[in-house]
């Protein structure tokens, strides 16, 4: 593992459309942009007998839309190529989801974490304060990660090294005005870049180019503006495949659990 990347500009839309944008090329559907509601909609409204591939470009976006799709593409088996971006929710769940996973040349495949690790997080934080508790949102998505995940035979605890690698730093409590808490954790960096050899170690196979060390990803970072302003993890194999939820939890580092410094 090695922190070594910062790309992507002021925002993970750089060389993404800012409205989500669903049309068909040939026998592609093609999504570009941040995932929504109305993304997921208008994913169903073009999907016919004539589709036989998705190519996405995306910075992530709702939850709940992209297991949406996910679910769908998964239904279909359908193969998805990631394209320029693939962050966030794009690929822990649609590209994910994909009969087949492609990744076009200078493409950057990120994760941060998904629903699991973030409830592992809400779970801890109780120990602490009852009040900390999860929206109903959070425990429907976990539920729906873990069932495609397994209908995919990925095994989850990819999305939970996220915890684990990127540095947590402490915990913002944020009241509900109920009387519960919400969390919403700091971490050193936004996400991480699995190489091959990592993501085959959790039963994630990948055609395509994905990056070995920082300086593969030159053509990527060019293509998404070229600047550098949001730290991301480059994950090489050493040490980190294949890690149990156990060996990940032990890793979280306690001082992260604490409450952030507010000014």
């Amino acid at each position: 593992m090695n922190i070594v990347l910062r790309i992507f500009g002021a925002s993970l839309l750089v060389g993404c459309s800012t409205e989500p944008n669903v049309y068909v090329s040939g026998d592609t559907l093609i999504i570009d942009g941040e995932i929504s509601k109305q993304t997921y909609e208008d994913f169903v409204s073009h999907l016919n007998a004539e589709i036989v591939a998705i190519r996405i470009t995306s910075p992530g976006g709702d939850a709940s839309a992209s297991l949406d799709i996910a679910e769908k593409i998964h239904e279909e088996a359908l193969p998805v190529t990631a394209d320029l971006l693939c962050a966030s929710s794009c690929a822990s769940y649609i590209w994910m989801a994909g009969s087949k996973r492609f990744v076009r040349p200078d493409t950057v495949v990120a994760l941060h974490h998904g629903s699991s690790p973030f409830l592992t997080l809400y779970e801890r934080a109780r120990r602490e304060d009852q009040n900390v508790t999860p929206s109903q949102e959070l425990i429907t998505n976990a539920s729906r990660e873990r069932a495609l995940y397994d209908a995919l035979g990925i095994d989850i605890n990819i999305l939970r090294l996220g915890n684990a690698v990127r540095g947590l730093r402490c915990l913002h409590y944020r009241n509900r005005g109920d009387g519960t808490l919400a969390l919403q954790p700091e971490f050193d960096a936004a996400g991480y870049i699995p190489t091959r050899e990592v993501f085959s170690s959790y039963g994630v196979e990948v055609e395509g180019d994905l990056p070995k060390h920082e300086g593969d990803l030159s053509g990527a970072v060019e293509r998404l503006g070229g600047n550098s302003a949001i730290p991301f993890l480059v994950m090489t194999v050493e040490g980190d495949e294949g890690l149990s939820q156990e060996q990940i939890d032990s890793r979280i580092p306690e001082g992260g659990l604490r409450a952030c410094d507010v000014s």
